[in-house]
């Protein structure tokens, strides 16, 4: 089985990076948030706090959506999914942002 392997994103998914959000599914979205937090998450133990807040911003430019799209198009199991995302993105952020001084960039985003 693959348990334990390393999670690895094939290169097209990569370059799937430069799609626009409108073009991306529901899933792939998340997926990208899930990547730029695990991303940034190595950065910050490495101190590269600088990085780890680009890495976790992208996150959760893939994991936000539009207030319209999230009031009529996401069912509550969708809202569930994007918040599990987006939670520890947000508190990472705000942890790596409160590592350089930078507190005044901390908003919150639902």
């Amino acid at each position: 089985s693959s348990m334990g392997q390393d999670f690895h994103i094939p290169q097209f998914l990569l370059d799937d990076e430069m799609k626009p959000l409108t073009d991306m599914l529901f899933e792939e979205r998340l997926q990208f948030g899930e990547k730029k937090k695990i991303e940034g998450n190595e950065h910050f133990k490495n101190e590269k706090y600088h990085l780890a807040i680009e890495s976790y911003k992208k996150g959760l430019h893939f994991a936000t959506f539009e207030p319209l799209q999230w009031q009529c198009e996401l069912m509550d199991a969708h809202k569930t999914q994007v918040l599990s995302v987006k939670l520890p993105l947000n508190i990472n952020l705000a942890m790596a942002l409160l590592k350089v001084g930078e507190t005044e960039d901390v908003d919150y985003q639902e």
